[in-house]
């Protein structure tokens, strides 16, 4: 027996005419699903329906994240500065405005796939689940080769010290950008995506350049804000008594 997906409804028409003059590669427009409203794109209309009631094989491994804090979660500030730089890279989005305009859009849970609280929240809530294994780029980032394991581990796999050495180098940063099996070669190569951008630095400190002092204090604010509605606290980063 299929689901019904959960209801939406179209983003108002003032919003989605300010938006799709900031985002030039969608057209359509967008819409809010379900009670957290999540925004995606028109198409949801269509296809939503067919991706709710996908069916999943019991061996299927999913690898779930906000967008740009799949493979480089850290502060929040840097997610946004990836997202950022990946909406103005890919043609389909075609995101022409500054970085303020898309921090402001982004608060607001006015980009796709947002909101990101809400996100963030719902694996949290999921993570002593059997099935789930919950992770922090920080955590990958201060000890890699212990997070191999884990992954490992969770996947009902062992490997040696020498493969684990060989994966971990096959994952540095530097190679990692020049794999064309997720450095998104095809879509540059058909132009849909700009070169040297998919896979960026890799580095957390570049998010720094993009916030003024002004928009870092609205920033904090409002991460402050919503951290107090949960219990997750990222690992090496405390927002209530870091100055940034």
């Amino acid at each position: 027996m299929e689901l019904a997906p959960p209801k939406f409804e179209l983003l108002d028409e003032e919003t989605t005419k300010k938006n799709l003059e900031l985002f030039k590669g969608e057209r359509t427009g967008w819409v809010l699903v379900g009670p957290k409203k999540w925004c995606f794109p028109y198409k949801y209309t269509e296809e939503g329906e067919g991706y709710y009631n996908f069916k999943a094989r019991p061996d299927d491994t999913w690898v779930l994240s906000y967008p740009r804090s799949g493979k480089y979660t850290f502060e929040l500030y840097y997610v946004a500065v990836s997202w950022y730089y990946l909406n103005k890279a890919i043609k389909t989005q075609g995101y022409v405005g500054d970085f303020e305009t898309f921090w402001h859009l982004f608060e607001n849970n006015l980009v796709p796939w947002s909101p990101y609280w809400e996100h963030l929240k719902e694996a949290w809530a999921q993570r002593n689940h059997p099935n789930v294994l919950f992770m922090f780029y920080e955590d990958m980032k201060h000890d890699f080769p212990k997070a191999m394991k884990q992954v490992a581990k969770f996947l009902g796999k062992s490997y040696t010290e020498e493969q684990l050495k060989k994966l971990a180098e096959y994952l540095d940063i530097k190679n990692f950008r020049d794999n064309p099996m997720v450095n998104s070669t095809e879509l540059k190569e058909c132009g849909v995506i700009e070169s040297g951008v998919f896979v960026r630095k890799g580095q957390s400190g570049g998010w720094k350049d993009m916030f003024s002092p002004e928009l870092n204090a609205r920033a904090n604010e409002w991460i402050k804000e919503n951290m107090k509605k949960t219990d997750i606290r990222f690992p090496y980063f405390d927002i209530f008594n870091d100055s940034n």
